[in-house]
Order: C-alpha cells, then sequence, then structure tokens
C-alpha cells in the first residue's frame, strides 16, 4: 500500500508553513501570541518538526516515541533554521512514497513513569495520518497567532483536507442535514 496521498497532504501542510516563514519577520516569528495563547509561531513550528524528528528517527527500528524529542530552541527561535527543517523533512516525506504499509510500536504518552509507558501497535500510514492531523492542528493555532499580528496566511493554512473537501462541494437541500 502506497501513501501518495498523505504524502501529499503533509507536504502541502509543510510548505505552507514554508512559505508563512518566508514571509513572516523574525520577530513576529519570535512573538508571543496575544491573550490566552501565549505560544509563538516559531514554538509551534518547532513541536510540530519534533514529532517528525521522533518519526523519522525511529521508523528504521519500527519504534516511535513521541515524547523523545529534542527541542531544538533554534527552531523556535529562527526562522531559517525551521525553513532548513522544513525543506529536509519535504524531502524525507517524498522518500516514503516506495514504502509499503508496515507494522510500527509507538510509544504510549501517558502520565506514567517512563519505564512504564508501554508499546502500542501502529501502523506507518496511521502514524503518517497522525502527523497530519498534527501538523493542521497546530497550523490552526499558528493561523490565530498570525492572524492577532494582521498577517495574511496561505490559502487553506490550517484547515484539514476533509474541511477543504467538504467546502468545495456544493451544498443542495439534499446533501444538507437539518437539525
Amino acid at each position: 500500500m502506497r501513501f501518495n496521498s498523505l504524502i501529499d497532504a503533509l507536504q502541502e501542510a509543510l510548505r505552507q508553513q514554508l512559505l508563512l516563514l518566508t514571509e513572516l519577520s523574525e520577530e513576529a516569528y519570535c512573538a508571543p501570541a496575544q491573550g490566552h495563547l501565549s505560544s509563538s509561531v516559531g514554538k509551534h513550528i518547532r513541536h510540530n518538526l519534533d514529532h517528525f524528528e521522533s518519526f523519522f528517527h525511529g521508523l528504521d527500528a519500527c519504534q516511535i516515541d513521541y515524547e523523545n524529542r529534542s527541542r531544538q530552541g533554534q527552531i523556535e527561535s529562527i526562522s531559517e533554521v525551521a525553513i532548513a527543517v522544513l525543506e529536509d523533512l519535504i524531502v524525507q516525506l517524498q522518500a516514503l512514497r516506495t514504502e509499503d504499509e508496515r507494522e510500527l510500536a509507538v510509544r504510549e504518552e501517558s502520565a506514567a513513569g517512563a519505564n512504564q509507558r508501554r508499546w502500542l501497535k501502529s501502523s506507518l500510514g496511521r502514524e503518517l495520518q497522525f502527523l497530519l492531523g498534527h501538523t493542521v492542528h497546530h497550523n490552526a493555532l499558528i493561523a490565530m497567532i498570525v492572524d492577532r499580528h494582521g498577517l495574511a496566511l496561505p490559502e487553506g493554512f490550517g484547515i484539514a483536507p476533509s474541511t477543504l473537501r467538504h467546502q468545495q462541494v456544493p451544498h443542495t437541500p439534499e446533501n444538507i442535514c437539518a437539525h
């Protein structure tokens, strides 16, 4: 089983981040959000890219631990570093187009101590799906931060592929649920 549609969507979400970072000033990249969202664009980018790093780090051994992240401060404070990592991840994702489905073990994320966390069964496709949902989620948070800075976003930024598809379907009385 090939993962072309998932990889396409992941690469698009990362390209959206890349495009945003080429247009965002370093000050806006690092500025904390207003109100209850105190994270910066850079912190959300770093957090999301950490998950990709954990994914690719554990892929050869078929064991992925998303809590085992490097949390590189340079990614969240220097947009050029984030841009380089984004470009590299897009290439790494491209290489997965030849991969077949395989079983993976993913370390549970829980309040249990490090030695008590279990390994859960998963698959390559399921983890690509997780990364897509995680990326779209953080892009949506980034969109709120960027909006508060009064900046424009790439079209579709932070919107799930399913929502974009839904928005493209003409809605007639036959396919609208009445509540």
